[in-house]
């Protein structure tokens, strides 16, 4: 919640914020617990698992460069699309609006993305 008041305070009376995710509603058609990718000589090994509620998925990545090799772990926090503009709201912001993707098409089942578009709102004329 810090971070969106933070984000609120910083945008001008009437600026505009793209927020642009992966949503829960998406994660769900999506999700992989295991995969991997070689670009530019880099091994990338994933290893994630999530949450009952499917508000956080818990990452392991195994980077391989060479005869290099690292660990990271980290979690993420998953919104659904009623979740991110209640907590956009919450924070300051009036919403505008959630797509599933740039063009402004519905966010849906066959989402692609959670885009969610909101704005500080302008001060009231005097």
């Amino acid at each position: 919640m810090r971070v969106v008041h933070n984000v609120a305070r910083s945008l001008k009376p009437g600026g505009s914020l793209v927020v642009d995710v992966m949503g829960r509603e998406t994660l769900k058609r999506v999700f992989q617990s295991r995969s991997w990718r070689e670009e530019g000589g880099v091994l990338l090994l994933e290893d994630s698992t999530v949450s009952d509620a499917w508000d956080q998925v818990d990452n392991r990545w195994i980077i391989i460069t060479g005869d290099e090799r690292r660990e990271a772990a980290f979690s993420l926090r998953v919104y659904s699309a009623d979740e991110s503009s209640d907590l956009l709201t919450e924070g300051g912001l009036e919403v505008g609006g959630t797509y599933g993707w740039f063009d402004g098409s519905p966010y849906d089942e066959y989402a692609l993305r959670l885009i969610a578009l909101a704005r500080r709102p302008a001060p009231a004329p005097q």
